[in-house]
């Protein structure tokens, strides 16, 4: 069976200089993790857009598509593909760092 600690007459508690900087710090990453992850949404929305954009107006204007696709035509849309996405994450990951410049 456990024992209650014995009572004293002063059961107060005072905190001393420093204390709760532990929750302030936590806080503080709570907010950092919510910064990181609201910018990564939005750099991930932006980019889907953009990618949208560059592939209707550069894409299909480069791309002439033939009856019957060949291998050479499917590494020329591979290459755009890829290179249409790197493009539009630079671009958003950009735009987006500078809207939540603090």
């Amino acid at each position: 069976m456990l024992k209650a600690a014995p009572r004293t007459a002063c059961s107060c508690v005072f905190a001393s200089r420093g204390v709760g900087t532990d929750s302030n710090r936590m806080q503080e990453r709570e907010r950092r993790r919510m910064n990181d992850a609201v910018r990564e949404r939005l750099v991930t929305i932006l980019a889907a857009g953009i990618a949208y954009l560059i592939s209707q107006q550069v894409v299909d204007r480069l791309i002439d598509i033939p009856d019957e696709p060949g291998l050479k035509d499917d590494v020329i849309e591979a290459i755009l593909k890829r290179a249409t996405t790197a493009t539009s994450t630079i671009l958003a990951s950009i735009v987006v760092r500078r809207l939540l410049r603090d």
